[in-house]
């Protein structure tokens, strides 16, 4: 059974990897571009835009996230460029969005300190994790457009939800 499903995946593997670079290969180059812009800056909103980065492109990203993430990675960067741009025009502003994703994750981090261990692995966890990343880009980058409907309490109500 198993060679079978070898022989039939294995004809298939050269075209998903070449769609999987071209899917993402814009958004590396701008995470690279944008990681070194930001070297220059600090301030608790760069530290953020900093944790994001990390959390978007960790070692082995397509194993831990999938490409059905990852192939918005150019829109999460876009939106961290605007984000940067309006942050200049109104710190205030920048704050107070910050401040409801800043809601979402420890919405989140409370949740799942009274769960079992290992559960912040589970998909439903990563699930809302990129619903934080969809929130920033409604707040920061709103004309972007997200991938699904979301907000902080949509985000709240997939929390409450978790067992």
């Amino acid at each position: 059974a198993f060679q079978k499903l070898k022989d039939t995946i294995k004809p298939q593997v050269p075209g998903r990897v070449r769609q999987a670079v071209v899917a993402i290969a814009p958004g590396l180059a701008e995470y690279s571009n944008l990681q070194a812009e930001l070297a220059h800056w600090d301030g608790a909103a760069i530290d953020d835009m900093r944790e994001q980065l990390e959390f978007l492109l960790p070692r082995n990203a397509i194993t831990i996230h999938g490409m059905s993430h990852l192939r918005h990675l150019p829109r999460y960067i876009q939106a961290m460029r605007i984000r940067l741009e309006d942050m200049n025009l109104d710190p205030d502003r920048d704050a107070d969005r910050q401040a409801e994703v800043d809601n979402a994750k420890a919405y989140l981090a409370n949740r799942l300190r009274s769960l079992p261990p290992g559960r912040e692995k589970t998909r439903e966890v990563k699930d809302i994790r990129w619903m934080v990343e969809e929130l920033r880009v409604s707040l920061f980058a709103q004309r972007l457009g997200t991938a699904h409907a979301v907000s902080l309490r949509r985000i709240q109500k997939a929390v409450d939800k978790l067992r």
